[in-house]
């Protein structure tokens, strides 16, 4: 399993990720809304218990995970 982030502490915009994602031969790309770390509800983020976007991470990631 690959990872290419994008968050607040890099320069990669959303088009260059799509890019690098074409190179794995696998690969496969998901891009979630909101700042760094809060669609895994990390607590630095600010995000809260119970927030919908930690739910629907989770999912896709239990999901890409049983393929």
């Amino acid at each position: 399993m690959y990872s290419l982030r994008r968050g607040s502490a890099f320069s990669l915009t959303v088009e260059h990720t799509q890019q690098m994602s074409r190179l794995v031969q696998t690969g496969q790309l998901i891009v979630l809304p909101g700042v760094h770390g809060g669609f895994f509800g990390a607590l630095e983020s600010g995000a809260k218990k119970g927030d919908k976007l930690t739910g629907v991470t989770a999912t896709l990631v239990e999901e890409f995970l049983t393929k």
